[in-house]
């Protein structure tokens, strides 16, 4: 099987009873953010977490690991502490403009689909998905995502069209030069030759 390209792993919540979004906006991170203010992470964990977030090649994206183990560290130390969590990877167009974030190589990868995320913001996919506007749910796919990039500008536009009416938060506006980008997810096997 051919390795998929991403350019970073997420930690993130298992999808909520009853949703059937898996993208990257589904965030773990209280308890750690917690811990790390509060001075009571374990040093490695809080060593890891400080890199994450003073991390300048990620810019305005949600924290992301480069390498798997750092991700699966994350994960493990939540579980521990009774927070479900799982990892995901990701191809993201912004991060790919980052030095040593154009992509590599995943074998464990298998594409759930695509998320339309605003840089900085959210996925706007998500929050139209929560708002069950029919026009979105009826595009997405097993996974909550949809199945090509051919989508995105739709999902953008009818977000934009939403915020106007004060259904959706708005976002930044178009020529604000702050990105809304289709974002690849991945699922990770736990073994890469596992088909």
């Amino acid at each position: 099987m051919r390795a998929q390209i991403v350019n970073g792993y997420l930690v993130v919540s298992p999808k909520e009873p009853g949703a059937t979004y898996q993208g990257p906006d589904r965030s773990p991170w209280d308890q750690i953010d917690e811990g790390f203010y509060e001075g009571t992470l374990p040093k490695r964990i809080r060593a890891a977490y400080d890199s994450l977030r003073s991390d300048q090649s990620r810019g305005f994206w949600w924290p992301t690991c480069t390498d798997l183990g750092t991700a699966m560290m994350f994960a493990d130390y939540l579980r521990q502490g009774g927070k479900p969590a799982e990892v995901i990877a990701i191809y993201s167009p912004y991060l790919a403009r980052s030095q040593g974030r154009e992509g590599w190589h995943e074998p464990r990868a298998r594409l759930l689909g695509f998320d339309v995320v605003a840089v900085g913001e959210w996925s706007l996919l998500k929050a139209l998905l929560d708002g069950q506007d029919p026009q979105c749910t009826k595009a997405v796919n097993a996974a909550g995502l949809l199945p090509d990039k051919s989508y995105v500008p739709t999902v953008e536009a009818r977000y934009r069209e939403l915020s106007q009416s004060n259904v959706v938060e708005p976002i930044a506006a178009t020529d604000s030069a702050i990105p809304v980008e289709a974002v690849t997810v991945y699922g990770l096997r736990e073994d890469p030759d596992d088909e």
